[in-house]
């Protein structure tokens, strides 16, 4: 399903989550080495135009990149859900979908997600805590 991002395809979500920074880290020095090595064989007017692409494409990758870190970092419940479709013990996304629940005070939901990663990683210190926390509250 389309969850308006870049794609409505799972994988193409989790990329969104770790791709786009490291990408920008790669893409950046390779497109300032090419312009420089190239810089000698460009006319003087297209130099100038090219910069200006560039620090568009660069400007449009920072924007894209936030909008969908905020996707994340507000916890949207969707992308947690459409990723755990696809991978239903992906430690990462139970362990925060499981955090997020406890943050909205829906314990039951937190339990079953946050048991989940805990079944995978019995010895994780945030899971374990998250654990107390939620057994705290329900009292």
């Amino acid at each position: 399903s389309d969850l308006g991002i870049v794609s409505g395809h799972v994988w193409a979500l989790a990329a969104d989550r770790y791709a786009y920074i490291p990408c920008m880290c790669i893409v950046v020095p390779v497109l300032a080495a090419a312009a420089n090595a190239s810089s000698q064989a460009m006319p003087r007017g297209l130099q100038p135009l090219l910069a200006g692409l560039a620090g568009v494409a660069l400007a449009a990758g920072a924007w894209r990149a936030d909008q969908v870190a905020s996707l994340w970092a507000n916890g949207s419940l969707h992308l947690f859900e459409a990723v755990l479709q696809h991978s239903p013990d992906e430690f990462n996304t139970l362990k925060d979908l499981g955090t997020l629940h406890l943050k909205r005070g829906n314990f039951s939901r937190a339990k079953e997600s946050l048991s989940s990663a805990l079944a995978l990683r019995p010895d994780h210190g945030g899971i374990l805590l998250n654990m107390a926390t939620l057994l705290r509250s329900e009292e």
